[in-house]
């Protein structure tokens, strides 16, 4: 049987890390991916920067607190998007 490295995968690197490589993902946004604290910092310091995120959320507040109880949640219909609106 014959098999060759492939020059981006190290032997000391994460498997992770060498499919992500691999795949196109840039080194820094692997980096910020693999390093989740980090991530997760930089998402609350960013996070009121959406679009209109915070009347999004007043309104949303209100809704769930108010007498008019009904939210349509409107989701993607695989495995990412029916696990994040279970969660909501």
């Amino acid at each position: 049987m014959k098999f060759s490295l492939d020059k981006t995968v190290g032997l000391s690197s994460s498997i992770q890390k060498d499919l992500l490589l691999k795949r196109g993902v840039s080194k820094e946004d692997v980096d910020l991916f693999l390093n989740y604290k980090q991530m997760g910092k930089e998402y609350e310091e960013n996070r009121y920067k959406l679009k209109n995120i915070r009347k999004a959320a007043k309104l949303l507040d209100k809704k769930l607190t108010g007498f008019d109880k009904k939210v349509l949640i409107i989701v993607d219909s695989d495995v990412d998007g029916y696990t994040s609106a279970s969660m909501i």
